[in-house]
């Protein structure tokens, strides 16, 4: 979401639909902004990621290892979380190696 309001709205439509009590969330603060959280039952139903200091985008971690090379997309940023691999996490998918 570009304007925090609008992912609060998101937010709260979704807690609804899952008949989650706004106040029962857990925030954590985190190098690169904030995590909103609510489980039920121990298993994450939603979370709301803030992420200081970026414009509009993809958030893309930069690996200590990368060589300085950057995406020639003005949309892809380099940030401290990866909105890919978060993601995929959050799913349970794993990479394909090949």
């Amino acid at each position: 979401m570009v304007k925090p309001v609008n992912a609060l709205a998101c937010v709260a439509q979704w807690l609804e639909v899952q008949g989650i009590a706004e106040n029962s969330g857990r925030l954590e603060e985190k190098p690169w902004g904030r995590l909103q959280s609510w489980k039920v039952s121990g298993k994450l139903k939603v979370a709301l990621y803030s992420v200081s200091n970026m414009g509009h985008g993809l958030p893309i971690k930069k690996r200590k290892s990368a060589t300085a090379l950057r995406s020639a997309d003005p949309y892809v940023i380099p940030v401290e979380i990866s909105a890919p691999a978060e993601m995929m996490r959050l799913w349970g998918l794993s990479r394909l190696r090949t």
